[in-house]
């Protein structure tokens, strides 16, 4: 049982709209007369621009435990045969909801995946979604068999109304690029449909971008779970195997090897369209930094590859002006000239089990200089985990995003002898700045439709026919 009370509500249906419009406040450019039916409004960024509402009273459906609207357009003429579509012109959002007097909540429909409605035909709404968007202030509920492959039905109370009109703007936006990027007939099952579209917006909106894009996608599932109450396996599973049936499965898994990248791709286009981030940030780098200079200078005799490695590690190279190699990547090392460039990727996991993770992200770039081979003993894992890594590639210029000149740079003080709160403090200033992953994968999807390649602990930037490119690191 609910808890949520089965009565109804008998509003006039101009105080609905009123209700509405004093809820979004001064995010109201222009509203309609709300006598009138439908209720347009013009609003003001970053809410949808113009909305068109047809709302009426949220009452019981005769079921147990379930509310409904029904729905009857200025279009409907009567009787049982009588359809009728809302009016979708002029670009507005067009949006069915109700609410209810007492709860004193909101529901709204997915009108997007309705073509037309009967004269009278209602659409449900479980009075267990009513009764947590009333103690939370919005929840959702999926209707798996609901519309054209399933719908999500938001509710809100009147203070997160703004809130639920945000959110159905991006879910009808998502679907438009999931049906881009993932295989034809992935809304054949509404669940899933759902599913993934409430993990995509919960990636994009609530999920942070200094992380790698799979621990994203992994918290925006269980976060998705939560909110459906089920389990976090049932929400993996719609993106696995039945999702990509007509595809040989990849060594890394469905969800690493398909489902990320297109996460990435998605983010690209989102980003372009609403916040313009990727241009922002390409404006304020400009072109005259001397490293891009170099690079166009230089492209057809040098390579660029990133290394990647952990953060405490950088702090080592950022202290000996260098990157190590094993003896067993005796080839990656053999692999760099004098003049290549390297940009350091910084990931999220330090070595140390006694630090946090960090963000993870691109700190810096050298152009390769001298390289020769060390006996002692400088990075952490040389000390810690017994490796030996004497294979050197030292910096001819070094260029950093962090607040480098304020590390400790004692040769003779080795990083193991640090107090983890000096080292935390050191990963502070050296991140600073740092280019999230995120948007280091989504400039370079911009670029050339290709990922940063961060996967090895060095990756050259290879253009389709194996040769150098230096498209992407110039972005």
């Amino acid at each position: 049982m609910s808890g949520v009370e089965m009565r109804s509500s008998d509003l006039d249906l101009s105080e609905i709209r009123e209700i509405l419009v004093e809820s979004l406040g001064d995010s109201v450019k222009w509203h309609s007369n709300i006598e009138n039916k439908p209720l347009e409004l013009h609003l003001k960024d970053p809410l949808p621009s113009k909305v068109r509402l047809y709302l009426v009273n949220l009452v019981p459906s005769g079921r147990a435990e379930e509310f409904k609207v029904n729905v009857r357009l200025p279009s409907h003429e009567g009787g049982k045969e009588d359809h009728a579509a809302p009016d979708r012109s002029g670009g507005y959002l067009t949006m069915l909801g109700g609410y209810h007097e007492h709860h004193e909540v909101f529901a709204f429909w997915d009108d997007d995946l309705h073509e037309e409605y009967g004269s009278v035909s209602p659409l449900q709404v479980q009075a267990e979604t009513i009764g947590k968007a009333m103690s939370e202030g919005l929840a959702t509920q999926q209707r798996a068999t609901a519309g054209l492959g399933g719908e999500t039905v938001i509710v809100a109370e009147p203070a997160r109304v703004a809130e639920a009109l945000q959110m159905r703007d991006r879910l009808i936006q998502i679907r438009s690029l999931l049906n881009t990027h993932l295989p034809e007939g992935w809304r054949e099952n509404g669940s899933r449909a759902q599913t993934i579209e409430r993990v995509v917006d919960v990636f994009l909106e609530n999920t942070p971008r200094d992380v790698p894009t799979t621990e994203r996608r992994e918290k925006a599932q269980e976060i998705v779970a939560e909110e459906l109450d089920i389990t976090v396996g049932t929400v993996e599973g719609k993106f696995r195997g039945d999702l990509w049936e007509d595809r040989e499965q990849p060594s890394e898994g469905y969800q690493k090897g398909y489902v990320d990248p297109i996460l990435e791709e998605i983010e690209t286009e989102w980003r372009d369209d609403r916040e313009n981030e990727i241009e922002d940030l390409l404006d304020e780098e400009g072109p005259g930094h001397p490293l891009s200079n170099y690079i166009r200078e230089n492209e057809s005799s040098i390579s660029i590859y990133t290394y990647s490695a952990s953060p405490e590690h950088w702090l080592t190279s950022a202290r000996y002006n260098a990157i190590p190699f094993a003896d067993n990547d005796q080839d990656r090392y053999d692999e760099l000239s004098f003049g290549d460039v390297i940009l350091f990727y910084s990931e999220a996991e330090p070595v140390s089990e006694e630090l946090e993770e960090q963000p993870a992200g691109l700190i810096g770039a050298a152009i390769i200089g001298d390289k020769y081979t060390k006996e002692e003993d400088w990075w952490w894992k040389e000390y810690e985990d017994d490796e030996d890594l004497p294979l050197v590639a030292a910096f001819d210029r070094v260029f950093y995003t962090g607040a480098i000149d304020d590390l400790d740079f004692d040769l003779d003080n080795p990083i193991t002898e640090k107090e983890d709160s000096e080292l935390r403090e050191d990963l502070g200033l050296l991140t600073a700045g740092l280019l999230d992953i995120s948007t280091a994968h989504s400039i370079c999807h911009d670029a050339l439709d290709e990922r940063m390649p961060v996967e090895d602990t060095l990756a050259h930037f290879t253009d389709i026919d194996g040769s150098s490119e230096v498209i992407r690191p110039l972005h």
